[in-house]
């Protein structure tokens, strides 16, 4: 968790220093073309079709028993499945270009040209593919997501000097591009010398048995159905708002889902840290005891989660004023519906685990279906009649029906079973409200406040750390749901001290 948290802060720092660094130079044309691009490519990503989360999951029973002859075997499935990805990534990439233009409203910067743009783009993503991108799954089925961390670290901080500075001396979209594929290789080149350090008793060899390619196949098709519903969640937002609205409102979405998403990358520190933990639990322990640790854990998360929510809908504006200037701005009403997005979104985070530990990916098809469908036709319909608010309120809409309701319900029927949801709905609605209340009453006290400039949000921001965590502490520090989750943080810091103790005590 503690790289994953520098991992994070340089995710969030560096992209937003290179935003401003374009506005400034290039414009907020080049910003519309880089989100575009960025989100199409995600959608040709769909063809990764979820394998690196099935088989990071069919890695998690073999590491528990020490078969490192069926590690072996999965490793070398992966790698000839990523080498024909890439393959159709690149392919359906070349498909695509001469489509291009039909996804841009109006004009585009003259003196570029997007075809080789988008080239620079598609190459990027296909060599990540080809170049031992599999070896991933690996440090992530052994719960060593830290090394994964410290090398994107290195490489962001390498990735995204290097593009400023490009900018700023040279103010060339195409060198500033190139840097893209030049930090993927690298990347993937040092990955890979790294695991066959550390880990050379897995090499990438042997035949998997038929039982298992058949556990891995269903997987692999409802993860890729999920997939697709991510996608069509994200993705296809920047998608619609450049075809239907333009770049420019594109680049201003893209601002305002930069801090949104800036957020959720912090956030999603804790379930990526748990997932391999929560895998295990799964594989060892009953379903009550999983299903207690699940609540202490979401009590946590959402109290985290209606805080920076409440952080956004404060902050967001003045920040946007600061960094980019009024003329950047969305309304209000805007900013209130990209903060329902964002608590939406938290509010599956944990559940999610479960999904992924217990393997539900093929019970979870006909959700995620059901979710892009809807995603699909209320952005072409209310995009055309609402704008920006249209496109993020048809995300909200089939994220509440699919992603946290029905998504529940099959967890709960498949995993937790004999276990009732009630409880559990029950209580998101609890955290709902304090977010609701906590929100309101910050937002109260922060209008209060007329100082401006920098000295003025660092204000608004101590208010936003104080108000609403006082609101949750006054709502649930009485509760039993506060008391079980406050011992279960202490009792696992006293564990890891206890750990480190014998560690110590042990090399002495």
């Amino acid at each position: 968790m503690i790289f994953g948290i520098l991992n994070r802060i340089v995710s969030v720092i560096f992209p937003f220093i290179l935003r401003t660094v374009m506005i400034q130079v290039l414009g907020a044309e080049y910003l519309g073309l880089n989100s575009l691009f960025s989100a199409i490519l995600q959608v040709l990503n769909l063809a990764e079709l979820g394998f690196s989360e099935a088989i990071a999951y069919s890695m998690y029973r073999p590491v528990a028993d020490s078969d490192k002859e069926k590690i072996c075997e999965i490793l070398n499935t992966f790698r000839k499945i990523y080498t024909v990805i890439g393959c159709v990534v690149f392919v359906a990439g070349l498909f695509l270009m001469p489509f291009l233009q039909y996804f841009i409203k109006d004009s585009y910067p003259d003196h570029v040209n997007i075809y080789i743009l988008f080239l620079i783009y598609l190459f990027n993503t296909s060599i990540s593919y080809w170049l031992f991108a599999y070896k991933n799954s690996l440090l992530v089925a052994l719960q060593r997501n830290d090394i994964i961390s410290k090398i994107d670290i290195f490489i962001k901080i390498i990735l995204n000097l290097g593009q400023i500075v490009i900018l700023i001396l040279l103010k060339n979209y195409y060198i500033y591009l190139l840097v893209l594929p030049v930090c993927t290789f690298i990347s993937n080149i040092y990955t890979s010398y790294i695991v066959d350090k550390k880990y050379p008793e897995y090499p990438c060899n042997g035949k998997l048995d038929r039982e298992t390619k058949n556990e891995i196949f269903h997987n692999v098709v409802g993860l890729s159905i999920s997939k697709i519903c991510q996608t069509t969640r994200n993705s296809l937002d920047s998608i619609f708002t450049s075809a239907y609205i333009g770049l420019v409102t594109t680049a201003i979405y893209g601002n305002y889902y930069l801090i949104m998403n800036a957020v959720t990358s912090v956030l999603t520190i804790i379930p990526n840290s748990l997932v391999s933990v929560i895998g295990n639990s799964i594989a060892t322990e009953s379903v009550e005891k999983n299903y207690n640790e699940m609540n202490k854990i979401n009590f946590l998360y959402m109290w985290i989660s209606g805080w920076t929510t409440t952080c956004l809908f404060c902050l967001i504006q003045p920040f946007m004023n600061l960094w980019v200037g009024k003329e950047y701005l969305f309304d209000t009403q805007t900013v209130l519906l990209f903060c329902l997005y964002y608590f939406l979104l938290k509010l599956g985070d944990i559940r999610t685990l479960y999904v992924q530990g217990a393997g539900l990916y093929w019970q979870q098809r006909y959700r995620a279906i059901g979710e892009s469908l809807a995603n699909i036709i209320l952005n072409w319909i209310l995009a055309r009649y609402f704008g920006v608010i249209g496109i993020i309120a048809a995300t909200i809409i089939s994220l509440f029906i699919f992603n946290y309701i029905l998504s529940t319900q099959i967890v709960f029927k498949h995993y937790f079973t004999g276990i009732s949801v009630r409880y559990y709905h029950i209580q998101n609605l609890k955290y709902f409200l304090a977010t609701l209340i906590g929100s309101y009453v910050t937002y109260k006290v922060t209008a209060m406040v007329s100082i401006n400039g920098v000295p003025g949000f660092f204000v608004l921001s101590a208010i936003c750390c104080i108000v609403p965590n006082l609101v949750w502490m006054i709502l649930f520090g009485g509760s039993k749901e506060y008391s079980d989750s406050l011992n279960w943080v202490l009792s696992v810091i006293k564990m890891e001290k206890l750990k480190k103790y014998f560690i110590r005590k042990k090399n002495y």
